[in-house]
């Protein structure tokens, strides 16, 4: 979990494995863009007070989460 004011942004930098991947792509979403919203660079931008789960899917379907905390 992590915890994030209002407004603040947080920059993810996944590292993709093995490192001769041919696809290391990430589609990155928010389980609530009007608590956090995350970009397809990975950057997460909080909006207003709340909890959202931001989940990375890759290229072979391995997902990984991560829950945002937002406080004013």
């Amino acid at each position: 979990m992590a915890t994030l004011k209002e407004g603040q942004s947080l920059q993810l930098n996944p590292v993709i494995t093995p490192f001769v991947a041919k696809d290391k792509s990430v589609v990155w979403s928010s389980s609530d863009s009007t608590v956090v919203n995350v970009n397809q660079s990975a950057k997460i931008t909080a909006i207003k007070v709340g909890d959202a789960t931001i989940s990375g899917v890759t290229a072979t379907n391995l997902i990984v989460k991560c829950i945002i905390k937002v406080i004013k």
